[in-house]
């Protein structure tokens, strides 16, 4: 009987215990921390766990729901504070100046104290300043601004310009360029590459925040541009309805509500959102032109995704007459751009779908849409031309077949090549993707740059990413060009202060054009061009000439110099 009593007694106290340790347990297994703290969340859990703007913490005892980098616990849950340290560079260690860039901490500045220099040389040497940070991913965040103070004044004694540029995570997006000394305020909103990758838990991700030129100066090395300075740069919180609702996609990117683009008009000229020429009869962003020496454009930013193949995707169209219209990226002061591209014939509409260059993944640029006169006439004269503008958007498309350095190699994506231009006047000339497996170098695809009379030029400018140097061999793009035997066309390829012309009647030759290692991780301009001949500047008693590219690839070359 007290042998049955110890025994119940002895059961109770292990009952008591609670758990009882398996025979196949490690005595050193780490404590479940549940036991001693509150747990609330588990990381892979910790968007349905944890409130808005929240992660789980399972770095300290327990498991909590924190705010993620870049928002603080307040009154009403986490509000977001920041993510840039010293938006004003009045510190000298928190910037880390690239390349020549100049931090001058006791400048008087615009906006705050301080500021970021940059002399010619450094400009030349695509100096920069550099910031890392942890961001949140977009989807524990919200809409958010890069907030800028900076100048970048034309050189108008030499004709010299520089746009700003800005880099999240390694790509560069180009920022306008302004006419006068004085610095000027702008808000973009803050493209995916200024986020944490979409997939990531935790508090945040490092993003480095770059600012400097876009590209050097147009004149380097003899640049004289010196009045290029950021006195602020922020990331804020977007206004109401400043940004679009989620990566690729802009503020009223289909003209449907208000904001999201900007105008710039002179005389008579008009901009509105319009009703009844967008996609199926819905709204669309337009802008007139008014009498003939007026000026009228319009501006939008696009927010590339960062995804495999992004390709820009929009709704365009004119109203008849209306042959002067040219869309633009890259734009600087005195109609000084990158490249335009041409909108559907006057008098049409249409979809423009074209492959982006890999260095635009998660960054934001401009969009500009310009209705431009090109005949004569009276500056009475009353034109009211028209562009407008719908669905502007950024979309992921595999046929694009990007890769880390250049986008459609060999054209066959088919659309219209991102960079390609031509003339229309009273002489034309077109870049076309055309298809025909006996006028292609491989594939089904080529570039086509035709020229219908005198004095026209069409052309693709490329932008390709700059790799590293393999050993002694530097980076380069080539390219297969047929070029016929033109009476009065000329063909060209330049970059930098380089050009090589190219050889008629010898069917496809590659060619090889250097590019330069200062560039590596950004993108360079490189253009082909196709120029019509000297004369009387029509079509008359003109046959159409053409050159053809092709099979475009980046990559080494023992023959150009490496870093």
């Amino acid at each position: 009987m007290r042998t049955v009593v110890w025994v119940t007694f002895v059961l109770g106290v292990l009952a008591a215990c609670g758990k009882v340790v398996d025979n196949n347990e490690s005595p050193d297994a780490a404590p479940d921390p549940c036991e001693i703290a509150t747990c609330e969340c588990t990381t892979a859990t910790e968007d349905a766990d944890c409130g808005t703007h929240k992660y789980c913490e399972v770095g300290g005892v327990g498991r909590t729901c924190e705010c993620v980098a870049g928002y603080t616990d307040g009154v009403d849950g986490c509000v977001f504070t920041g993510l840039v340290q010293d938006p004003g560079f009045a510190a000298a260690a928190t910037w880390t100046p690239v390349n020549g860039a100049l931090l001058n901490t006791s400048a008087a500045g615009g906006a705050d104290p301080g500021e970021a220099s940059f002399l010619p040389s450094a400009l030349c040497s695509l100096g920069h300043v550099k910031q890392t940070f942890d961001a949140p991913s977009f989807r524990k965040a919200e809409p958010l601004v890069l907030e800028l103070n900076y100048k970048n004044q034309f050189d108008q004694q030499n004709f010299d310009s520089v746009n700003m540029g800005v880099s999240f995570n390694g790509g560069w997006g180009p920022l306008p360029a302004f006419q006068d000394s004085n610095y000027h305020s702008l808000r973009i909103c803050l493209s995916e590459g200024g986020y944490a990758p979409a997939a990531t838990t935790g508090k945040g991700a490092p993003v480095t925040l770059a600012l400097g030129p876009y590209l050097p100066p147009n004149r380097c090395p003899n640049s004289m541009i010196n009045n290029f300075a950021i006195d602020h740069a922020a990331i804020v919180k977007a206004n109401v309805g400043e940004c679009g609702p989620m990566p690729g996609v802009g503020a009223n990117a289909d003209a449907e509500g208000a904001g999201g683009w900007t105008s710039s008009l002179t005389g008579s000229s008009s901009f509105a959102f319009v009703n009844g020429i967008g996609v199926g009869g819905t709204k669309a962003a337009r802008v007139t032109l008014g009498a003939r020496c007026d000026s009228a454009s319009m501006e939008t930013f696009i927010s590339v995704p960062n995804v495999a193949n992004p390709a820009l995707d929009m709704f365009v169209g004119t109203n008849a007459g209306a042959l002067g219209a040219k869309i633009q990226f890259g734009t600087s002061v005195f109609g000084l751009t990158l490249f335009s591209m041409l909108p559907p014939p006057a008098g049409t509409s249409g979809t423009i779908h074209t492959c982006l260059p890999p260095s635009l993944r998660g960054q934001t640029a401009p969009l500009r849409f310009a209705m431009d006169n090109i005949a004569s006439g009276s500056c009475a004269d009353l034109l009211n031309l028209s562009l407008f503008a719908d669905n502007v958007k950024v979309v992921d498309d595999p046929s694009c077949a990007s890769n880390d350095n250049f986008v459609n190699n060999g054209f066959e994506q088919g659309g219209v090549a991102f960079g390609s231009f031509g003339t229309i006047g009273s002489s034309t000339a077109s870049a076309v993707v055309r298809t025909s497996a006996l006028l292609a170098h491989s594939g089904m695809k080529y570039l086509a740059l035709e020229s219908n009379g005198r004095c026209s030029n069409a052309g693709y400018t490329m932008l390709p990413t700059v790799p590293a140097s393999v050993g002694a061999s530097g980076p380069a793009i080539t390219f297969f060009a047929n070029v016929g035997n033109n009476p009065n066309a000329s063909s060209q390829v330049r970059s930098g202060v380089t050009t090589q012309t190219l050889t008629e009647g010898n069917g496809y030759q590659k060619y090889t054009v250097c590019l330069n290692p200062l560039f590596v991780g950004r993108p360079q301009v490189v253009t082909i061009s196709h120029d019509g001949g000297s004369g009387l500047c029509d079509n008359s008693n003109y046959v159409q000439q053409n050159a053809f590219i092709d099979d475009i690839e980046v990559t080494t070359d023992p023959s150009c110099p490496a870093q």
